[in-house]
């Protein structure tokens, strides 16, 4: 199942939420609960400074995986926040470059209007080029310590019959960048068509963040890497140690099937968030070669609960049944520091959410795999 460096690691990471959540043996089960969901509840804030058209919407889908924002509409000249991700942790906001301003959002009161310090990463999307109130507003954001990166989007559509791309990169770069905000400026080149940088573009905004807002991130924005699957793995395990205490918590039943109570609902919840942040569609999982899925162990019973828009609490009960009994599950019980009959109940739920997470990388990275070739 899961390699014995994997397992100790598990038990590292477990007991360091422990740690940090203050448990102790007379901690209660909702109060543990209530400290874990706090720590998610943070949301993440990110805002898309640039003039209609410039290809901001089809930025935001490109970084979450899906389509969430209407790329054809006519672009409009008002604020929108578009908000998804577990608990609606995670803000995409359009913010109008001064172009489009209506009358009573003026260049000068742009940034009380838009409440700009309130943003964790400010994104500067443009196409071809900033005018010198753009240049002003981001010279003033770095002096207010608000973290910027620069997009350069349709990257794709860059060319000059004189200059190879390279060449018009570096022009880009040293002129409309480092010439007017300094060397220290970040510049990602993106296209939302090709895919172009969004992974680098990825690792741009979480080295912008603390840590919690970085798990948020991994969470919810679509993995272009393997090595941004693994963040994702272990900001997905905060989202398991929750449900794994909710689900022994006071709704509990005792399941004959599991020789346990647990609350099976709380476990089905847990299992469509944790698919949800690995993207695991219809449509991408029939993207897997035949014989990548039979690599995967138990893939039809993984691909099922995370593609059926309707998981029943057969097919759950079925999925925690494999994992009854397993030393593995009463060994995570033994570092539970809290009394009560609950602990098998969040032994159980915990490595059923450990094993899911650990199947749906598998099969995510195999589906990173077939979408790379199927752009060569």
């Amino acid at each position: 199942m899961v390699g014995v460096k994997r397992k100790n690691q598990w038990d590292k990471e477990l007991e360091q939420l422990f740690q940090e959540l203050q448990v102790e043996e007379d901690t209660p089960v909702e109060v543990i609960a209530e400290r874990v969901e706090s720590e998610l509840s943070t949301s993440l804030k990110i805002g898309f400074f640039g003039s209609p058209g410039c290809g901001k919407s089809a930025l935001m889908n490109a970084m979450i995986g899906e389509r969430k924002t209407d790329t054809k509409i006519t672009p409009g000249t008002n604020v929108t926040t578009h908000i998804w991700g577990e608990d609606d942790t995670m803000l995409f906001v359009d913010l109008p470059g001064y172009g489009g301003l209506i009358e009573e959002h003026t260049v000068d009161d742009y940034w009380v209007n838009y409440d700009i310090e309130s943003f964790d990463v400010l994104l500067c999307c443009f196409e071809t080029k900033l005018n010198r109130d753009d240049e002003a507003f981001f010279k003033e954001a770095k002096e207010h310590g608000i973290q910027i990166i620069f997009v350069r989007t349709k990257s794709d559509n860059l060319y000059d019959p004189n200059k190879s791309r390279r060449e018009l990169k570096r022009e880009i770069r040293r002129h409309l960048i480092y010439d007017v905000f300094g060397r220290d400026s970040k510049l990602v080149f993106t296209s939302s068509k090709t895919k172009l940088g969004i992974g680098k573009l990825h690792d741009a905004v979480t080295e912008r963040l603390d840590a919690k807002k970085q798990d948020i991130f991994y969470r919810n924005a679509k993995a272009y890497s393997e090595s941004f699957l693994k963040r994702k793995s272990k900001a997905a395990h905060r989202v398991v140690f929750k449900y794994s205490f909710l689900a022994a918590g006071k709704g509990a039943e005792y399941e004959d099937v599991l020789d346990t109570a647990v609350d099976v609902d709380v476990v089905t919840e847990m299992i469509e968030n944790v698919s949800d942040q690995f993207g695991l569609t219809e449509e991408r999982l029939q993207k897997m070669m035949q014989e990548d899925q039979e690599e995967v162990e138990d893939f039809d019973q993984i691909a099922a609960l995370s593609s059926e828009d309707d998981i029943s609490e057969q097919m759950v009960l079925e999925y925690m049944a494999k994992f009854k009994g397993q030393q593995r599950v009463a060994n995570i019980t033994k570092v539970v520091p809290v009394v009560g009959g609950m602990t098998a109940g969040f032994g159980l739920s915990y490595y059923t959410g450990r094993e899911f997470i650990r199947s749906c990388e598998e099969i995510a990275e195999l589906i990173l795999e077939a979408e790379i070739q199927e752009k060569k």
